[in-house]
């Protein structure tokens, strides 16, 4: 089974710019690992950045839309910020580019 290289891009609420990127793979199949994968990392950098807070990660949305689906987390109640998965896309050939070479 192929896994497929992605990033997990949080975006905190009011917040024109992500506050973090993060790197994670997931299985192209079945389709809920890249849920499983996203709310992991999500869960364990919020724990570390919310430390001594109640963080729930809430990944609904993320499932139902793919690549435009948002999930949540919440810190002490409140939802701070959004996530969203989206994979990288394979690298182009340079040869591609210029014509197949010299």
């Amino acid at each position: 089974m192929p896994r497929i290289e992605g990033r997990v891009v949080i975006n905190p609420k009011g917040s024109g710019r992500p506050s973090a990127t993060l790197h994670v793979s997931w299985l192209d199949y079945p389709k809920s690992d890249r849920t499983k994968q996203a709310v992991a990392a999500v869960t364990v950098w919020a724990k570390n950045k919310y430390r001594g807070c109640n963080v729930f990660v809430e990944a609904g949305s993320l499932a139902d839309a793919g690549e435009q689906g948002a999930g949540h987390i919440h810190v002490n109640g409140m939802e701070v910020a959004d996530f969203s998965a989206v994979a990288i896309p394979a690298p182009v050939p340079a040869e591609s580019l210029f014509g197949g070479g010299l």
